[in-house]
């Protein structure tokens, strides 16, 4: 789960086109996970949280109707939790989270994927993204390659706040 919210945060840090970064801190807080219920099949690795499903760490916040998240079977001694997919469907899926110097970013989408072996977060099915500064970016699908550092939204509208003028 932490690279998700490190993928979430790169992601809403491009689309932002902002320098701020995330609260420095969020990765060292624990991950707490509430929902309605919670199925987790131990030989599988396949976790699923279902109602009202709230994901917190530090000052990232998710909401979903209902979070998949894979565990790979084999992990290294002191390499915590590693996940091969974690999927979040909504009505929408939001997230929310404060830079260093106080701004939020939001964004929501129907449906969020992350697919952690080929470094790839997804958005998809109405997919906006906003940071408290004025830019926005929308798009049915916005998807971002971690290891290459690209984003990708299909056909999309931005918002770009206007440039402060100098004062004279």
């Amino acid at each position: 789960m932490n690279r998700l919210h490190s993928v979430i945060v790169s992601l809403l840090l491009v689309l932002g086109s902002q320098t701020a970064q995330a609260k420095s801190t969020d990765m060292q807080q624990p991950i707490l996970i509430d929902a309605e219920s919670q199925f987790l099949d131990l030989k599988t690795g396949l976790a699923v949280f279902t109602d009202k499903v709230y994901i917190n760490q530090g000052t990232i916040r998710l909401f979903a109707n209902k979070v998949d998240a894979k565990r790979i079977q084999q992990v290294k001694e002191g390499e915590g939790q590693q996940y091969e997919f974690i999927d979040a469907i909504g009505t929408p899926v939001t997230f929310e989270l404060i830079l260093d110097d106080g701004q939020k970013v939001n964004g929501k989408a129907l449906k969020l994927h992350y697919d952690v072996a080929n470094g790839l977060l997804k958005l998809n099915d109405d997919a906006v993204v906003e940071h408290q500064g004025g830019s926005r970016v929308e798009s049915n699908t916005i998807t971002y390659n971690i290891t290459k550092e690209q984003v990708f939204a299909g056909r999309s509208t931005t918002t770009l706040p206007p440039q402060s003028s100098p004062k004279k």
